[in-house]
């Protein structure tokens, strides 16, 4: 069965050591609600690309890439 995006995103995230707690839909962009495992600091990131325009792998490791990025400042 196919997944929606968000289910990939979460899936994708617990590989790093985090859990997705929210997505919130914005003109500007998504804020992407994530708690890290370790510490159970929970950051707010910024996304420009929206969660729901995810075609692919490479979009969706991207995303992540920019999550983490943002969630170690």
């Amino acid at each position: 069965m196919a997944k929606n995006p968000s289910v990939l995103l979460a899936n994708e995230l617990v590989k790093h050591g985090f859990e997705l707690l929210d997505v919130y839909h914005t003109r500007e962009g998504d804020l992407i609600r994530v708690v890290e495992k370790l510490t159970g600091r929970v950051v707010l990131v910024k996304s420009k690309t929206p969660v729901s325009s995810i075609a692919g792998a490479n979009d969706m490791a991207g995303l992540v890439n920019e999550i983490l990025k943002q969630a170690k400042q």
